[in-house]
């Protein structure tokens, strides 16, 4: 019997320039570290799980290693530097916070405040100590203010304000520079401040009335209600309520009118049996309370039933 020897066949020595070819750019020469690539012995149960999550590749005899940190730098050109300062101007300002500690109205702080009207901060540092603008942020709407002194501030508020919660802020820039700029990000600001923006009966068409009308037949089925104008416009969201403080015998009734669907300045309340007589009329958005009038000794305004 004759036997085979089967002669294998030569190893071929690796082509060193074709290999290279791909990293002889790569500026690998050039790292801080070198590049070490060290050989890792796998049982075979290891090397079994290595390829069990590789899918559809087929098992090939294998080996592992482990290669040693590679630095990434980027190859983007590095910008110029930057001018070099012609002068410089430096100055040491004092930490003065500003501090609201109050806001009333500004006419009369017994009577509520109201949409248009004017309010007045207290507080301590309200005024910029740079000669910097000082500002006042309503419900973030920036105002400018017609008084400013370091205790206290005096601005009409904006037009666009809903009755309810409403929030105050005074922020102060800082004046910098030959000549001085005007920098409104770099200085003080105060915490925010809230106070109540109370809603009142519209005026009606006779000088001395009130936007008041009592409907006979209203919804579905028909009953009587009260239509209440407002000021300002009530938005969507909001939840009116009808105050009714009279009648005999005396007596205060509360009456609930849901949550507006749509914008609106007028307020309609349906009523309930109530007794006849006359009513004081008050109305109430987001827990804001119009006022009477005059407060001490009140007339007004008031709807007989």
């Amino acid at each position: 019997m004759q036997r085979s020897i089967v002669q294998p066949a030569p190893i071929q020595p690796l082509d060193q320039q074709h290999h290279l070819a791909g990293v002889a750019d790569s500026g690998l020469a050039n790292q801080s570290q070198l590049i070490r690539f060290t050989p890792v012995t796998y049982t075979l149960e290891e090397l079994s799980k290595l390829w069990s999550f590789l899918l559809k590749v087929d098992y090939v005899l294998s080996t592992a290693y482990i290669a040693s940190v590679l630095l990434i730098e980027s190859d983007d050109v590095a910008p110029p530097d930057a001018p070099q300062p012609l002068a410089y101007s430096i100055l040491a300002l004092p930490l003065r916070q500003p501090t609201i500690a109050s806001v009333v109205n500004a006419s009369n702080p017994a009577l509520p405040i109201t949409a248009g009207g004017q309010i007045a901060l207290s507080g301590s540092n309200l005024a910029s100590a740079t000669g910097g603008a000082t500002q006042v942020l309503i419900n973030g709407q920036a105002q400018s203010p017609a008084i400013i002194t370091p205790n206290r501030i005096v601005l009409t508020l904006p037009g666009n304000l809903s009755a309810g919660p409403t929030t105050a802020q005074v922020t102060q820039s800082l004046s910098l520079g030959t000549p001085p700029v005007s920098h409104p990000g770099a200085g003080a600001t105060s915490g925010i401040f809230s106070f109540v923006l109370a809603p009142a009966v519209a005026p009606g068409a006779t000088p001395g009335s009130f936007a008041i009308t009592v409907l006979t037949a209203f919804g579905s089925p028909p009953g009587p209600a009260l239509s209440v104008g407002v000021i300002p416009t009530a938005q969507s969201g909001q939840r009116a309520l009808l105050l009714l403080t009279g009648g005999s015998p005396p007596g205060t009734r509360l009456i609930d009118g849901g949550k507006l669907t749509a914008n609106t300045d007028t307020l309609i309340f349906p009523l309930p049996s109530l007794p006849g007589g006359a009513y004081f009329v008050q109305v109430m958005v987001d827990g804001a309370r119009s006022a009477l009038t005059p407060p001490q000794s009140p007339t007004g305004p008031v709807v007989n039933l």
